[in-house]
């Protein structure tokens, strides 16, 4: 049997922002389909355990827990349902190979010896046989902006196609290529597990420009056959390989760590919201998961403090009542807010990142940072009169964050948001080059409060409502400048009953129409 391992890569991402949670070393495992050893055909109907399955090829979870596995030499997709109950989705295929979901759920097929792509519509339950046809397809990916990716290895390359499946004049990657797997960041930067080296296993991940189509980035060139690659809601890169090591590159500077080792032939891999992950085993013929250290924090209703600091790298807060940490918390690495209310107080510093599943954050009092935040869905911040919150990120994917309150949050790096921005608090944006509006429409509802503390970005940022009733304030000093691509706003509206208001040594370049966005 081969040694196999993951690799655990974070991601340096745009504006020198490095999302990457500082995960213990300490991973434990369980199957959770199929039986070690036992290949087969069998089992839909109950658990998912007591199945048999034949070389699963790679698998994908959707945002309800639902698990899809690529049943390779059985020729069909299998489903796990969020009870652990399996049953067979898609039959019919030929050597498939490579899935993937949309943001909505749909599915895609890569039913490589049937030389088509297959389209699963969730909402009707009917399946596409012939989605896209004419390519040896191996591997497959969707963006946030829902363009699917295609890696074939007959021919080598990459292509990008539109939702309704067809191509993209712009294909993305050239022939020299040869894609084993793929995956998209929360950017729509896509990284490649390539294997272009042949016969002596020797590859690589290729990083490629979502605005450009062009490799931006090669690293772990000396991966032995790296195979299936994923990217978590933080930003960590994941790759099996048969070669036996992990890479992991913070801020340009590379160190090693090994986060599980002894699979057999691992082929694909995907992460859950919470940073587990499932590991498609081919030679075990079984789907095994992979969890990082973590615990569960339950305040079932009403509220409970937790007055000493916690010390496990992952805690994720459940039920619907409230937790107040009032120790200070520096060193967790990612706080998931699962459902009710969790409040901090001064001395809390909450680590790398945030993760909100239906919770919600509340700053009772002084100032907390939150340094290199991924607040990565549907939240609510809120700070009380006397308290502050810095260095948050906006949201990216489906999600809506909202700020709230009294006190103020100063954005961080603001680009990695693709969906709406509601600022009914108060934010503070534009205070060095990464500090800008997310890509997508931001709105600056009655009471809130935009505050520009300098006016240039070096990408170009999304759009920006200051509706009725809401204030952007220029800080004094600030320029700027007519509207270039250069400054913190794509276009800018203002609607009536809107406020612009300018410090002192201020200037306004920009051009101005009530109800118009320019």
């Amino acid at each position: 049997m081969k040694k196999n391992t993951i690799f655990k890569y974070c991601t340096s991402l745009a504006m020198g922002l490095v999302l990457c949670s500082e995960l213990s070393a300490s991973w434990t495992d369980q199957i959770i389909a199929g039986q070690i050893g036992e290949s087969g055909y069998s089992g839909d109907g109950g658990q998912a355990t007591s199945a048999k399955l034949a070389n699963p090829h790679t698998a994908t979870r959707d945002s309800t827990g639902n698990l899809y596995i690529v049943d390779a030499s059985n020729n069909v997709i299998r489903k796990v349902n969020s009870s652990g109950v399996i049953s067979t989705l898609i039959s019919g295929l030929n050597n498939p190979q490579g899935i993937c979901l949309d943001s909505t759920g749909n599915l895609y097929v890569a039913d490589q010896n049937n030389w088509r792509v297959g389209f699963y519509n969730v909402a009707t339950n009917s399946y596409n046989p012939s989605f896209i046809t004419g390519i040896y397809a191996q591997t497959l990916c969707c963006d946030r902006n829902n363009f699917l990716y295609v890696g074939a290895n007959f021919p080598s390359r990459v292509d990008k196609y539109n939702a309704d499946g067809t191509i993209n004049t712009a294909n993305l990657i050239t022939a020299t290529v040869n894609p084993k797997g793929i995956c998209a960041d929360s950017f729509s930067n896509i990284y490649i597990a390539d294997l272009s080296g042949g016969s002596s296993g020797a590859g690589a991940i290729e990083k490629y420009s979502a605005s450009s189509g062009t490799c931006n980035a090669t690293f772990l060139t000396s991966l032995s056959y790296p195979s299936g690659i994923c990217i978590d809601n933080l930003g960590n890169l994941y790759i099996t390989t048969s070669g036996g090591y992990v890479s992991r590159l913070l801020a340009g500077a590379s160190s090693v760590t090994t986060i599980f080792s002894g699979l057999s032939d691992p082929e694909g891999i995907c992460a859950d919201a919470s940073g587990n992950l499932y590991v498609a085993e081919s030679g075990n013929d079984i789907i095994r998961k992979l969890l990082p250290s973590s615990i569960a924090l339950e305040v079932s209703s009403g509220s409970a403090t937790m007055s000493a600091p916690f010390t496990a790298a992952i805690v994720h807060k459940t039920g619907t009542g409230t937790a107040v940490l009032s120790g200070n918390n520096s060193s967790l690495s990612t706080l998931s807010i699962d459902a009710g209310l969790v409040q901090v107080a001064a001395s809390n510093n909450m680590g790398s990142a945030l993760a909100f599943a239906g919770g919600n954050l509340e700053v009772t009092s002084g100032t907390i940072a939150v340094p290199t935040a991924a607040v990565n869905a549907a939240a609510t911040i809120t700070t009380d009169a006397s308290a502050a919150v810095s260095s948050i990120a906006a949201p990216y994917g489906t999600s809506l964050l909202t700020i709230a309150g009294s006190g103020v949050v100063t954005a961080g790096d603001m680009s990695a948001s693709a969906t709406p921005l509601s600022i009914p608090g108060v934010m503070y944006v534009g205070a060095s080059s990464s500090s800008k509006m997310p890509t997508g429409v931001a709105t600056v509802p009655n009471g809130g409060l935009l505050k520009l503390m300098g006016a240039t970005a070096s990408s170009v940022p999304g759009d920006t409502e200051v509706q009725s009733g809401a204030v952007l304030e220029v800080a004094n000093s600030v320029t700027v400048p007519a509207h270039t691509g250069a400054d913190v706003f794509g276009t800018l509206k203002f609607d009536s009953g809107a406020s612009l208001k300018l410090g002192a040594s201020s200037t306004w370049a920009r051009n101005i129409s009530v109800g118009t966005a320019l």
